[in-house]
């Protein structure tokens, strides 16, 4: 075929031409939790490797602007801010501390009861998480005062007595009403359990019906204490 602009046309820059985006890969197993994973599923956020895991010595401590986990460092609740770097939502609670945001932290013995294979597992370590973060600052008042805590995942913790004890879920309250720019920390002595919805509804055409199977869910967290396998002396949430 004659070209259109000469014989001078083939030696145009190359900045000219069409480009091709490669195709991106699926992400594969997340049983590894790889930091590749976690920016696979937050690529927004970026995953410190200075705050990813435990150590037995001291612990990186987080930048200025992220007032709720230096709070939280300080008030040695570090398993939740090592879990917000593994899942990458470091930047979402940032944003959420903008609005105001009530964090129901759990201890790090009651995030030492989680399973290995929850804790190495980053949608999971995210759907507890984020069964945990509630949008609006709440004393504990005011969360015995509307019963329930709302969670960000959409999941209602109900708010109760319980032999002495002031609940949310399945956890029991620990120290409350711990302050910091941008909401308000409730320290949990366990971890509660959140719903994980593993498959939505949705319609199939079967031959000539058509059927919508039921939604598939599972729970993560919850107490897990049996006395017969003690926890590990430092949960990881490995990079």
């Amino acid at each position: 075929m004659t070209a259109l602009h000469g014989p001078d046309a083939e030696d145009e820059p190359s900045a000219k031409r069409q480009a091709t985006l490669p195709m991106l890969s699926q992400v594969e197993s997340l049983t590894s939790a790889k930091v590749a994973t976690a920016k696979d599923e937050c690529p927004s956020t970026p995953v410190d490797p200075n705050i990813s895991q435990f150590t037995d010595g001291a612990h990186a401590a987080a930048p200025a602007q992220y007032a709720a986990e230096e709070r939280m460092r300080s008030l040695g609740l570090v398993a939740f801010c090592d879990a917000l770097a593994f899942a990458g939502l470091r930047e979402e609670l940032l944003r959420y501390s903008a609005a105001g945001v009530t964090i129901l932290a759990p201890t790090d013995d009651a995030f030492a009861q989680v399973p290995e294979e929850v804790r190495t597992d980053v949608r999971l370590v995210r759907s507890l998480l984020l069964g945990h973060l509630c949008t609006g600052t709440f004393t504990l008042e005011g969360l015995k005062d509307k019963e329930c805590a709302v969670a960000i995942a959409g999941q209602t913790h109900a708010v109760y007595e319980e032999d002495s004890h002031t609940c949310v879920g399945t956890a029991c309250f620990g120290r409350t009403d711990l302050a910091f720019e941008g909401g308000m920390i409730q320290e949990l002595t366990s971890v509660m359990m959140v719903l994980w919805l593993v498959r939505d509804s949705h319609t199939e055409q079967v031959w000539k019906k058509s059927l919508q199977p039921s939604p598939v869910v599972s729970t993560v967290g919850g107490n897990s204490n049996t006395g017969t396998h003690p926890p590990p002396r430092t949960p990881v949430f490995p990079l």
